[in-house]
């Protein structure tokens, strides 16, 4: 179940609407209220400030390129995040962090191991989240906190959904590592 955050607020009609058409004051005010934790989305995912901080700017600069083609059929925050998280990946594609290649052996069956309550424990999964190589961590973020679904990552990622759920496994088993540490 993905997290509370303020993607969660809606952008006034207004808003969108003066954006459309080129308001500057209104790209300013939908950036104030996305763009914290659009740079969180992103720095979760890629894991260095710098890198981050082109994320975001590159997502906005597409937003602000594209808002006249958003036309509501969905909420306007996923939209965004959206497209923070496919900048995100394509930085990471860039710097090929998804080339590695999962022999068939190790697609196993995970879904004793996604129940574990561990996790829970752990106060700063952010900082742990650190410290794993990038392929896990994307696939982490993805979907434990951004609530997506194996086909939606596997589609994403350009990779099969088992690569999906055997990343995810050994992400959990590398943050318990870390966690025991």
């Amino acid at each position: 179940m993905p997290l509370n955050t303020e993607f969660n607020q809606l952008v006034s009609k207004e808003i969108l609407e003066r954006a459309k058409v080129g308001d500057e004051a209104a790209f300013k005010a939908i950036y104030e209220q996305y763009s914290g934790i659009g740079y969180g989305i992103a720095l979760r995912m890629v894991k260095h400030h710098e890198l981050a901080q082109d994320v975001l700017q590159d997502a906005f600069i597409n937003v602000f390129r594209h808002i006249k083609q958003y036309q509501g059929e969905q909420v306007f925050v996923a939209w965004l995040k959206r497209i923070v998280i496919n900048q995100a990946i394509n930085k990471l594609k860039v710097q090929n962090k998804f080339n590695c290649e999962l022999p068939e052996e190790d697609i196993i069956e995970t879904t004793s191991l996604f129940n574990e309550n561990w996790l829970s424990a752990v106060r700063d999964i952010n900082s742990l989240l650190m410290r794993v190589n990038d392929e896990y961590r994307t696939v982490f973020v993805l979907h434990e906190i951004e609530g997506y679904k194996h086909k939606e990552i596997a589609e994403l990622l350009d990779k099969s959904v088992s690569y999906s759920k055997v990343v995810l496994m050994r992400c959990y088993q590398q943050l318990k590592v870390l966690a025991e540490q």
